[in-house]
Order: C-alpha cells, then sequence, then structure tokens
C-alpha cells in the first residue's frame, strides 16, 4: 500500500476524534506528537485538519436565525426580535432558542454526485412479491404510479439529544434519509441529510417546532416540482422529491403533528382513541389515561388528511372555549401542522411506527416491569420471586460476537438499552415462558413472533396478516390479564404495527435505531459549553468530507483497515473487495479430534479454534464456553440446500492459510416456533429447535458456504437446542 497521503491521514484524524470523543486541543496535542515523531503527511492541528477536509467543500449553510416566545416567528438578530410590532424588539428579556437552517439541495446534491446514473433507475424492476424493502409499501408504489421513476423519496426524523447530563442545553435536529440508497449506505454518515439544528433552554414548545419545520417545508414544496441533479458518471437527472413519512417516538411526533400530549385524550398520533381515566392505585383518587381495546369494540377510526382538513376548517369562533373541550372538540388537534401542504405526506399514516420506543423501549419494557417490579408481587403475573432462576437461564443463551449490545444480566433490566431489550424479546423468550402462568406465556408468545416477523428480512401478504392477527390478539387481551391501568400508549401504539408494514416495508425502514445511532454521533462530536447548534453545523460538513473520502475506492487500505476496526459503520464494503487473507488462531491440541480428522483427510493438515474470513470471526463449539459469545453456530449451504449446525473443528488443509474448511456438526430441525391463534397456525421460521444427539451427520464446509451467524440456547427439559436466526442482519449483527 502506497505512503498515505495528507487528506488522507486528516480524514483518520477526523474519524479518531469521534470515537474517541476528543477535544480539538487533544487533536492538535496528538498531531504534534506524531509531528515531532517525524511521522509523514501529519496535519499540523485540528485546525487544519479543516482547512484540509473542507477545502472542497460545497454544502452551503444559512446564517442561524432565533425564536421569538412572544410573537412565535424567528428573528435574524441575536439580540431582539426582527418584528416591529413585537414587544421584543427593543430586545430580548431572556436568550432566545437558536435555529441552524441547512437547505436540503445542495446536501441531496452531494449524496447524487456519488453515485451512478443508473442507481436511481431500479425503481420498477423489483418483481418480488414479499420484498419488505420500502419500494414495496403501498405509499411508495402510489408515487411511483403518480410520479413515474423520476424522483427520489425521503424519510423524516425529529429527535433531542442531551450534551450532557450537567448541561441545560437542549438540541433538537431534523434529519432525513434518501430511500433509494440501498439498505447500508442510507444511514452513512455522508448521506444522511439534515434540515436543522434547534438549542435552547428546554424541550422546543409546539409553536417553536412549527417555526424550526416552516422553511424546510418551504424548501420540500420546491423540491416536489423537478430540479436537476447531476451524477458521478456526468449525467443530469430531472428528480422530484417527496417526504412519504416520519419516524420518530412519541413526545417528538406530539410537537411535530401539533397533538395533545402523549398521555392526554386523543394523544394517539395514528388513531382518534380518546381513552379513560383509571386510578393510578386501588382506591386512589388520583387517575392516569390509559387506552384499552377489547374484541368486540368499535376500532378507533385512523388520523388522516381528511380528519385533520375537516377539524382545521372550522372558524375559531365556532369552536369551544374550555380547554379540555376544545382538545376533545378538535380530537386534539392543537393547531396547524405544515407537514400537510406536502403531496404524498399523510399527517396520519405518515407517521411510522417505531420498533425502538414502541415495541422494545415501550410494551417489553412494561411487562418487564410488570413482572419484576414490586408493586405487582402479589398479581398473578409477578415473577419476582423468579428473576434469579430467570437470569440464570438468559445466561446460557449465546450470541454472535457481532451482535449489538449482549444483554447484561436481567437483575438490570431496568438499565437495558433498546438493542438488549431487543435481543431479550427476541431470543430469551423461553427463560420467561418456564415460569409465566400458561396463559400469560400464550399472551407473550403473540408478541414475540409479531416482533420476529416484522423485522423479517422479507414479509409476505400472508405474514402480513398474520402480524395483523398476532397484534390485535395481543392488544384484545392486554386489559384482560393486566387490567386497564397498565394499558398505556406503547401498549396501545402495537395495533398499528400492521399499518405502517403495510404503507412502508419492514420496519427497519424507519426504525429510529440507525437514526438514533447517527445522533450519538453527532453528540460525541460536541465540546463547546455554548453555540451547539452551530458547533454541530460545522462538525457535521467535518465529518461528511471524512467519510466521503475513506470510501473513495482510492483510499489507503492500511489505513482503511485500521477504519474498520475501529469504526466499522463509517465504510462501505467495496473498498475491502482487495484479497485479504484468512487469520487462524488458537492451534487446537485435542489429540482425539486430530486423530479423528487425520483419519478422513491424511495427516499434513492443522486444527484451529478460530478462523477470521473476510473480517468475519468463527470460533469451534468448545472455544470459551463460559460467557455469552459464542461464533460456533451457523447456517450453512450442502449441496444447494440450508443447513445448521455446529462448527467442532477449524482445518487448515495445506500449507496456504486460505486453503481451510470448517467441520461442521449437523443440527436436524425437527420444529419452528407456531401459535395458534382462533384456528391460524402461524409460524415463526426464524425460530428452530434442533435435535441435541451427537449421532447426527457432520460435513466439511468451506468459510464461502456459510450463510449467516445463529444464536442459541440449549433447552436441557427437552434435550434440544434452539435456534435463532436474526431477522434481519441491519439493525442485529
Amino acid at each position: 500500500s502506497a505512503e498515505p497521503s495528507i487528506h488522507e491521514v486528516a480524514a483518520v484524524l477526523s474519524i479518531l476524534k469521534i470515537r474517541h470523543k476528543l477535544s480539538n486541543r487533544c487533536l492538535d496535542h496528538f498531531c504534534r506528537l506524531m509531528r515531532l515523531l517525524k511521522t509523514r503527511n501529519v496535519p499540523k492541528s485540528s485546525a487544519h485538519i479543516k482547512r484540509i477536509l473542507l477545502s472542497e467543500s460545497k454544502v452551503d449553510f444559512i446564517r442561524p436565525s432565533y425564536f421569538c416566545s412572544k410573537c412565535n416567528r424567528m428573528s435574524t438578530n441575536e439580540t431582539n426580535c426582527s418584528n416591529v410590532n413585537c414587544s421584543e424588539y427593543k430586545g430580548f428579556s431572556e436568550k432566545p432558542p437558536v435555529f441552524v437552517l441547512m437547505p436540503l439541495k445542495p446536501q441531496i446534491q452531494n449524496v447524487l454526485s456519488r453515485f451512478p446514473s443508473n442507481y436511481f433507475r431500479q425503481k420498477s424492476n423489483s418483481t418480488s412479491a414479499n420484498s419488505s424493502n420500502i419500494s414495496e409499501g403501498v405509499v411508495y408504489k402510489k408515487v411511483l404510479e403518480n410520479e413515474g421513476e423520476d424522483f427520489i423519496s425521503l424519510v423524516m426524523n425529529v429527535d433531542g439529544i442531551e450534551i450532557s447530563k450537567s448541561s441545560h442545553s437542549s438540541l433538537w435536529i431534523l434529519t432525513f434519509i434518501i430511500n433509494e440508497l440501498s439498505k447500508p449506505e442510507r444511514f452513512q454518515i455522508q448521506n444522511v441529510l439534515v434540515g436543522g439544528i434547534g438549542a435552547g433552554l428546554s424541550k422546543p414548545t409546539r409553536n417553536e417546532m412549527a417555526a424550526y419545520l416552516q422553511p424546510i417545508v418551504s424548501e420540500l414544496l420546491s423540491l416536489e416540482n423537478e430540479c436537476c441533479y447531476k451524477t458521478s458518471d456526468g449525467t443530469h437527472l430531472f428528480l422530484k422529491v417527496f417526504l412519504i413519512a416520519g419516524s420518530m417516538d412519541k413526545p417528538a411526533q406530539a410537537l411535530v403533528q401539533n397533538l395533545t400530549e402523549v398521555n392526554g385524550a386523543f394523544g394517539c398520533g395514528k388513531c382518534l382513541i380518546k381513552g379513560i381515566t383509571v386510578p393510578t392505585k386501588p382506591e386512589s383518587t388520583k387517575k392516569v389515561r390509559v387506552f384499552p381495546i377489547r374484541k368486540n369494540d368499535d376500532h378507533p377510526k385512523l388520523r388522516n388528511n381528511f380528519t385533520y382538513d375537516v377539524k382545521m376548517a372550522i372558524p375559531e369562533s365556532f369552536r369551544p372555549k374550555k380547554k379540555n373541550a376544545l382538545r376533545d372538540y378538535m380530537y386534539g388537534y392543537m393547531g396547524e401542522c405544515h407537514l400537510r401542504d406536502l403531496r404524498y405526506f399523510d399527517v396520519g399514516r405518515s407517521f411510522a411506527f417505531d420498533t425502538l420506543h414502541n415495541l422494545y423501549r415501550g410494551t417489553f419494557s412494561r411487562l418487564l416491569d410488570l413482572w419484576f417490579d414490586a408493586q405487582h408481587r402479589h398479581q398473578p403475573w409477578s415473577l419476582q420471586s423468579r428473576i434469579e432462576l430467570i437470569n440464570i437461564s438468559l445466561c446460557t443463551h449465546k450470541f454472535p460476537s457481532t451482535t449489538y449490545r449482549i444483554p447484561r444480566s436481567i437483575l438490570k433490566y431496568y438499565q437495558f438499552k433498546a438493542n438488549e431489550l431487543r435481543c431479550v424479546l427476541l431470543f430469551g423468550f423461553s427463560s420467561f415462558c418456564m415460569y409465566l402462568p400458561k396463559k400469560y406465556c400464550r399472551h407473550f408468545l403473540l408478541l414475540v413472533i409479531a416482533a420476529h416477523l416484522c423485522e423479517s428480512k422479507a414479509i409476505t401478504s400472508e405474514q402480513l396478516s398474520q402480524i395483523k392477527i398476532l397484534t390485535s390478539q395481543f392488544i384484545y387481551q392486554f386489559p384482560l390479564l393486566y387490567g386497564d391501568r397498565q394499558n398505556v400508549m406503547s401498549v396501545h401504539s402495537i395495533i398499528h404495527l400492521p399499518e405502517s408494514i403495510r404503507d412502508f416495508g419492514g420496519v427497519y425502514n424507519y426504525s429510529t435505531f440507525n437514526f438514533e445511532s447517527y445522533l450519538g454521533t453527532l453528540r460525541a462530536t460536541v465540546h463547546s459549553t455554548r453555540r451547539h447548534a452551530l458547533e454541530i453545523q460545522s462538525n457535521i460538513k467535518l465529518l461528511r468530507s471524512s467519510c466521503i473520502c475513506i470510501n473513495q475506492k482510492s483510499f489507503n487500505f492500511q489505513l482503511s483497515r485500521f477504519i474498520k476496526h475501529i469504526q466499522p459503520n463509517i465504510q462501505n464494503d467495496y473498498p475491502f473487495k482487495v484479497s485479504v487473507p484468512v487469520r487462524l488462531k488458537n492451534i487446537d491440541n485435542d489429540k482425539d479430534r486430530n486423530h479423528n480428522i487425520r483419519s478422513i483427510l491424511g495427516h499434513e493438515i492443522t486444527l484451529y479454534k478460530t478462523l477470521i474470513f473476510n473480517g468475519i470471526r468463527f470460533t469451534t463449539a468448545t472455544y470459551r464456553t463460559d460467557g455469552h459469545k459464542s461464533d460456533s453456530c451457523v447456517k450453512y449451504r450442502i449441496a444447494k440446500k440450508v443447513r445448521f449446525g455446529f462448527i467442532t473443528s477449524i482445518i487448515q488443509t495445506s500449507s496456504d492459510r486460505n486453503d481451510c474448511v470448517f467441520h461442521i456438526r449437523d443440527v436436524p430441525i425437527n420444529r419452528y416456533l407456531t401459535i395458534n391463534v382462533n384456528g391460524n397456525q402461524i409460524t415463526c421460521s426464524s425460530v428452530m429447535f434442533g435435535n441435541a444427539e451427537q449421532k447426527h451427520s457432520s460435513f466439511f464446509v468451506r468459510p464461502v458456504d456459510i450463510v449467516e451467524k445463529l444464536a442459541y440456547v440449549f433447552d436441557n427439559s427437552s434435550k434440544t437446542f434452539i435456534l435463532f436466526c436474526f431477522p434481519n442482519v441491519l439493525e442485529s449483527s
């Protein structure tokens, strides 16, 4: 590999700064040290790094504006309101929130300039009837039918981030992704669009959020008309841009939708359910609003543009004056939602279901509280006295080492991150079902199977119907089992999961997992004590330039490998198409295994316990049996058939380190996880039960024939292995 250029070194140092949350002063010292050690092509300082990386940047930004809380308008002045009729015209009485608008069109051009023109001409080529891509959703197909192929579509996220626990600042960032990019590329730093950044001393009000959205919506309206974009091959494309969906947590959605609070009457952003109030505790005078739906109840009407338009058309003079009466009369609408002006954005159905906050951190987290919290210890569903036993059972589960956030002890469930909750729900259900009463176990399995199906790589129309059956039954049974008091908004939202899949495809197209990951990266760039919005604006430009440089095919190979090691999600795969040698580690000296393999393959072999192939780690089943990690359970192909098993030996068959095979003990699959719901037999093919007997066949398999690694657990009571395929590998591993 050639000596890295100063531009390449600057890009790597920029990523290193983000990875370890280094300050500019620390980066200055690091650069100085490297130069003292006579390292070639090292920038002089953090300022020099910025000059190098931003020398060719063409993305323009607009000066910040300031929100006046008196007249609800944006001001161009930091010291006073620009509105001459406002009481704050002579000077702001308190520090105003600042908003930095970042035009979308130049950012879109920046992304498109890195892809060939034919990349965006593949919308109508899909003939699959079971793809879970967003292009297979009803909404996308409607746009395609009306507009032809000359458009790109966006999904929007709005979320707040905390700079630090000691900081009083509230940062709100409006981001967009381009759906026409491949799934792995949509959320790469250089491809995410940022519409604006708001910073204030508290969470924005509805009027403040409306002021932030107004200029962004105005630009989106102009982008709905054809604009010219130049691609990497020099072709000029005339494309329209449409916002078709929004993905955000409930508080942010309420701000954007301009709805009443989430836990209030008509607080659901998807339907017009009012909810009921019940005592917080038996015999308590305090009440809380909940949202139960029973089987024979009429389903609440869904929100859409029509229901919104009807209410907004009513003159204010005809609306009730009292607060609660007005809220009920307006179905929770507190004012205008600017997104209504967009051609293909529906102010009800376009707000997609978010699995992170509604399914994992919402509903499943609620179930864990019900099962383990001491206040419910006398309830029939309580597992508080069994939590130690459940923890022991969960500790026997094994996950591939590449799994995001392998779960900690269930004793710390209240500290779990969303990815830990996700793993426990998808793969740890058997540990709960061992101790839950039968009807509660069956109810829990409805949620487990629905989660597996909605996360699937491909979703058929039959599976969509099954998800609807599962979620409906889960919602109907929840208040009967746990009582109305526990049927909070996050639980109610489960009933809207099938609608989002129908409209926008698989949930990973629009879940906030990847959005939050991006925001976490931005948070790591902030080190100042003031002007956070402007600092993030500058850091976004720097990050994009660094990532664009790192993803060039000509980028230094050794530095590419370094980046892949410290920050693997920043890079595309194509820089690693260069042949990387197989790495073999930990020689296996077990005499019996060596004797058995040599009796078949001869004596010119060496056995190992670890192999790294194309950056993916595999181990033998006997390697480090303690702990949660195991890279030995695999799905593989042999004779054009897919099979499952455990790697028992890694064999180097010649002096060439690349000439390796796996010896795999096959695990025949006896059955899949199934449930019968009112005569409908629903199968979850990603959860399999396999025979654990030693006498089954074994095969020699080359690394290229491995499909994927699996999670697993051995069920001692039935003497079977439970194998878990990750529903998709985009948000899992």
